[in-house]
């Protein structure tokens, strides 16, 4: 009972810190596009734009919008792509539970 708790509580540990990985990933990597729709804290020299301040270009006015936008159509495209194998599965006649 104890190994079988213990394996359990290891693969949704994993799968927690995984999945927290990578929605911090997608965090990260997304919440910068916002400046490029509008731009804040630079100024131009010598033909270049330079950063004036880095937390008011991360966190400029469209920030919040951007990265919750594809959080959510991450998320709807699991859920549609999970719903779609159950359709064919469905469809194909197979009601059991899945088989490993």
């Amino acid at each position: 009972m104890f190994a079988l708790t213990f394996a359990l509580g290891m693969v949704s540990g994993i799968t927690m810190s995984f999945q927290l990985g990578i929605t911090l990933s997608a965090f990260r990597i997304t919440m910068l596009n916002p400046w490029m729709h509008t731009p804040a804290s630079f100024e131009l020299r010598g033909g270049g734009a330079h950063a004036t301040d880095g937390w008011a270009i991360v966190f400029n006015p469209s920030m919040p919008y951007r990265p919750s936008h594809m959080m959510i159509a991450s998320g709807l495209a699991v859920a549609f792509r999970a719903a779609g194998i159950s359709a064919c599965r469905w469809r194909r006649g197979d009601r059991g539970p899945m088989s490993g």
